[in-house]
């Protein structure tokens, strides 16, 4: 291969242009997909919704392809039926637009462009790379690993075959070209997501242990060392672990407030998706109750709260650390305000990154997030109040907290994978070090001109919301090693992402992944 060559995807306006020469020469001179104006560009009718992989060689784009995940696909024109598609699954991402310039056509520059691709492709959890193969390059086609989905079809003076390959594998030709280069193609990214997080190599051994019986000794010490733990970090609320998430502890308690207080109408506070969650999982409960909200990322406002606890609620339901947003509302201040109106909490990912206020009625929490375990067992802590309210309901088995927490054991099945996973992880948590890689993240992308939604007063220790500069950021992280997170229909709603810093990210991590940002 030449000397200087670069596999990178296209971020400059003089990269763009040189892509549309390209373009040009190849689609409209050589093949005659396009008639030859005389203009020398060809500007590719998807290229707002395109990205760009390039071969470079001292600042001259010598070969490219395209890639894009929106339908309609111009491939869907190539096939008798495009309902095909549908059967591949999903998600589809289209290549388009492969060319390389005559003189610099050897055997492993397509395999490289590919490649760029194929990492784009698997890192964004693609199922199928579909592509419109000239014919006359089909053999190069099938040994990449593509498939025909259709006969060919004539498209000005070429033919094109639908065609298909599994992200399964990386491409065949790309062998050569990774043995060079020394690189691993799909070495696993850092999670900068909420969840899954990241999660130590202790953590992980500790899930490896084979699986033993939950009625065993050995479980049984281990199951009362966790909950003893996790009754410690919860300021000593009584404690129940289930099997499943945040949504399931949050069931839990929308049933123990409806049980308590019947009818009498509460109060939830939403500043975020998840104080939204509350509120319909306490109309799926059949609560009463009345809302105060603020538009997402604002901080509670502490005077309505005061005003609205003057009508004396029966109860109040509210976020700890709302994920969504990156917000921490004051919760303690809250506690302090509500006197002795019980207060229940989503701590789901607060547990373990900020310390717990006293005197909650209920809460919940997760062995995921900030506790950086495997996310599967769900947490209730309960108030001898919210207990005592309770004693005499009707509940499912599942969501039984009195008769968990007088249990000296788990009531029911809990995988030993996870309880020895969430073992390790309690005996490693470091609430200091979650606020010092908060505020590095926040500071990291200010540097970077990108304002966090939360602001410093309010801001959470484990996650930033902000919204990206421009549309290759998220590409940047990920060509640095970290998946952001960008996941939810929330963020992506929004135009959001997200810097979770909740599980084994350390200092010197993330200030690897701000200075390959700021290059």
């Amino acid at each position: 291969m030449k000397s200087g060559l670069t596999f990178k995807q296209a971020d400059s306006q003089a990269e763009f242009e040189q892509i549309h020469q390209l373009n040009y020469r190849t689609f409209a001179e050589e093949i005659g997909q396009y008639a030859a104006d005389g203009s020398g560009l060809l500007i590719d009718r998807f290229h707002d919704r395109n990205k760009y992989f390039i071969a470079l060689q001292s600042g001259r784009v010598i070969g490219m392809v395209a890639a894009n995940d929106q339908p309609p696909f111009s491939v869907e024109s190539r096939l008798a039926d495009p309902a095909i598609l549908t059967s591949l699954g999903g998600p589809l991402l289209e290549v388009r637009l492969l060319a390389v310039e005559p003189d610099c056509r050897n055997r492993l520059l397509v395999p490289g462009l590919l490649l760029e691709l194929y990492r784009y492709a698997r890192a964004n959890r693609y199922s199928y790379m579909i592509i419109s193969g000239i014919t006359t390059k089909l053999p190069m086609y099938t040994r990449l690993g593509f498939r025909a989905l259709g006969p060919a079809v004539g498209c000005g003076a070429a033919a094109f075959v639908p065609m298909a390959m599994s992200l399964g594998q990386p491409p065949a030709l790309a062998a050569p070209l990774l043995a060079r280069r020394q690189r691993v193609p799909d070495q696993p990214l850092l999670s900068l997501m909420p969840g899954p997080v990241e999660v130590a190599q202790e953590v992980r051994e500790a899930f490896l242990r084979p699986p033993i019986s939950h009625r065993s000794q050995t479980f049984c010490v281990a199951w009362q060392r966790v909950v003893s733990a996790l009754r410690t970090l919860a300021s000593g609320m009584e404690t129940a672990v289930m099997t499943g998430s945040g949504t399931t502890g949050n069931d839990a308690v929308a049933l123990h407030l409806q049980t308590a207080f019947s009818c009498k109408p509460g109060l939830i506070l939403i500043n975020g998706e998840f104080g939204e969650r509350l509120a319909g999982q306490a109309a799926r409960a059949g609560l009463t109750y009345e809302e105060l909200r603020w538009p997402w990322g604002q901080p509670w406002n502490l005077e309505a709260i005061s005003h609205a606890l003057t009508r004396r609620p029966a109860w109040i339901w509210a976020v700890h650390l709302e994920t969504s947003t990156g917000i921490l509302n004051p919760l303690g201040w809250l506690r302090n305000q509500a006197g002795d109106i019980p207060l229940a909490a989503d701590c789901v990912s607060s547990l373990g990154a900020v310390p717990i206020p006293r005197g909650l009625w209920m809460a919940s929490g997760v062995s995921g997030k900030a506790l950086g375990s495997y996310s599967g067992l769900s947490f209730v802590f309960a108030s001898e109040d919210a207990l005592d309210r309770t004693v005499h309901g009707s509940f499912p088995a599942t969501f039984d907290v009195r008769s968990a927490v007088l249990c000296s054991g788990p009531r029911f099945t809990v995988p030993s994978p996870l309880l020895f996973a969430l073992d390790a992880a309690l005996g490693r948590l470091d609430l200091p070090g979650h606020k010092e890689k908060g505020t590095l993240v926040r500071t990291g992308l200010r540097s970077l001109g990108i304002t966090p939604l939360a602001d410093e007063q309010h801001a959470a220790p484990c996650v930033t919301t902000f919204t990206p500069p421009d549309a290759q950021f998220l590409d940047r992280c990920r060509a640095l090693g970290f998946e952001p997170g960008c996941g939810g229909s929330y963020l992506r709603g929004r135009g959001w992402a997200q810097i979770a810093t909740m599980g084994n990210i350390q200092t010197a991590d993330l200030q690897r992944l701000f200075t390959g940002l700021a290059q």
